[in-house]
């Protein structure tokens, strides 16, 4: 059995393309089950994030990664050849250390942030509770969680401000707050809006104001930090107030539209208009871009800063990739050692049944001597040790045959003696 890894992130696909690959949660069930039905897939996790995603898997042939990117892009309508180019795979230790890597956000945009920790563990948990998962996966994600924390732990790697909303609150401290006092609009009430906020809050940048949907989650928010709350009905009035609007919704389609914009700013004096859109799939019409007095960005124009903070802890990352390296060489041992568990339960069960077989004899023919016994006994270990000795040296040497070795002598071993 092989570990694979296949999919597409924010270095390999800008955002135009890479949202459509974006899951919203009413998705992930639905193409979790639909890309699980390969015979040649034994276990599964799929992973959408902001900036990725991801499909994880337990395959009995390495070409299984071209069926699940073919698979997945035909069940988000998206062209195939996307991600056959764009997209990257990886297998065996490899792809084990970039799961590593991207658990201890260093595959991530912004180095040390913490949110990715808790999307992949959430992914795993929603595979392992629909059965998706096995033994396999089982221990070297947990094994991959193990070492972002040790990662965490020994290096200074998530030390500051670190996620993609403190970044997106360093644009705008950058950009926009030179003025006095500057007014933020927050467009949603979720994790991402809360971390924006937290961090606009405390370096007391200015004002802010939470709309939402839910104008009771937006109350939770804002009470807590000092803002104000509005309901989603107030987004125009609102707009036509703030200096800078960030947005971080999950929606299919954009909630701001050109009208939006133009309404506000006719109703306004206030000059430029700066716009942070963090959502995936994307929450500002991209004709909002050709508005004069509007500055939009994305998640991926947050690119400058983000490498900026990289380079200021770069030692920390060097560290950390040392870490990685260290446990992924670990974790290829337990990739390694899954033939062996076979070839023991192959023995076990086929020893067990010589012995069941001679234990029969032996009742039979009670009269034989013990030389005899020791005779046959020899003699029966030696018939099974040559049966099964070409089909071991064969899965030694061809292991993607593993999956079907098992079901050929019908072994579980999950309930070998090992």
């Amino acid at each position: 059995m092989k570990f694979i890894v296949t999919g597409v992130n924010n270095r390999s696909l800008h955002l135009a393309k890479r949202e459509k690959f974006y899951l919203l949660p009413e998705k992930r069930s639905e193409i979790l089950t639909r890309l699980a039905r390969f015979d040649s897939v034994s276990e599964l996790v799929v992973l959408s994030t902001c900036n990725r995603t991801e499909l994880y898997a337990v395959v009995s042939s390495s070409d299984t990664f071209h069926d699940l990117q073919k698979e997945l892009s035909q069940a988000l309508d998206v062209d195939t050849q996307v991600i056959s180019q764009h997209g990257y795979s990886f297998e065996g230790e490899e792809a084990l250390r970039h799961l590593m890597r991207v658990c201890s956000s260093l595959d991530s945009m912004v180095l040390g942030e913490t949110q990715v920790y808790r999307q992949v563990k959430e992914a795993f948990e929603f595979s392992f509770q629909t059965e998706k998962t096995g033994p396999l996966l089982n221990q070297l994600f947990h094994h991959a969680f193990s070492t972002a924390k040790r990662v965490r732990t020994e290096t200074g790697i998530g030390a500051g401000s670190t996620s993609i909303s403190s970044t997106a609150v360093d644009f705008l401290e950058l950009n926009v707050c030179l003025r006095t006092p500057p007014r933020l609009l927050i467009l949603g009430a979720g994790e991402v809006a809360a971390d924006a906020a937290k961090s606009f809050a405390k370096r007391n940048l200015g004002t802010f104001v939470v709309v939402n949907r839910d104008e009771a989650k937006a109350h939770t928010l804002a009470d807590e930090l000092g803002g104000e709350a509005k309901a989603l009905e107030h987004l125009e009035d609102e707009l036509a107030k703030a200096h800078a609007l960030l947005t971080c919704c999950h929606t299919h389609h954009p909630i701001i539209t050109p009208s939006h914009i133009l309404n506000a700013l006719n109703t306004s004096d206030r000059g430029t208009l700066t716009i942070i859109d963090l959502g995936v799939p994307r929450n500002v019409d991209e004709e909002v871009r050709n508005i004069p007095g509007v500055n939009l960005y994305h998640l991926d124009d947050l690119t400058e800063i983000a490498e900026k903070n990289r380079k200021t802890r770069e030692s920390e990352s060097s560290q950390a990739e040392f870490i990685v390296r260290e446990e992924a060489k670990k974790g290829s041992e337990l990739l390694d050692s899954q033939i062996e568990p076979t070839i023991a339960g192959l023995i076990q069960k086929y020893e067990g049944l010589r012995q069941k077989e001679l234990s029969k004899v032996f009742t039979r023919m009670p009269h034989l001597s013990e030389s005899d016994r020791e005779l046959i006994d020899a003699c029966t270990t030696s018939i099974v040790t040559k049966i099964l000795h070409d089909p071991i040296i064969t899965l030694k040497e061809k292991d993607d045959l593993l999956l079907s070795f098992r079901q050929m002598f019908r072994l579980d071993v999950n309930k070998c003696d090992l």
